[in-house]
């Protein structure tokens, strides 16, 4: 994800990392859009946990608001690049999820 006014430099490492994944142009120029959506949304639904109190509202109705984020973006990534890039996205995104930690 890129920050809200991004460098130079972090626009072409973006670039770089899409490219490397074997997108192509059209699908670079999607997939930044998408990013940028996904970037908004996500820094929207994290305000909001932090506005919160989470344990009037619970944990779970925070979770649910995220899955539908993703689930939102997911689709857009079906729907507006091609198959083989979505597929080499979705692939892309399998294998980094692989290789996350979790830390409580």
């Amino acid at each position: 994800m890129l920050p809200a006014t991004p460098s130079p430099a972090s626009i072409q490492k973006q670039f770089a990392k899409l490219q490397m994944i074997g997108l192509t142009a059209t699908d670079i120029a999607a997939m930044r859009g998408l990013v940028a959506r996904f970037s908004a949304q996500y820094a929207t639904w994290k305000s909001q946990v932090r506005a919160s109190n989470l344990a009037s509202q619970g944990v779970a109705t925070f979770e649910a608001a995220m899955d539908a984020i993703v689930q939102q973006t997911r689709d857009l990534v079906a729907q507006q690049l091609g198959p083989e890039g979505a597929a080499k996205f979705v692939s892309y995104v399998q294998s980094a999820k692989q290789r996350m930690l979790v830390r409580p």
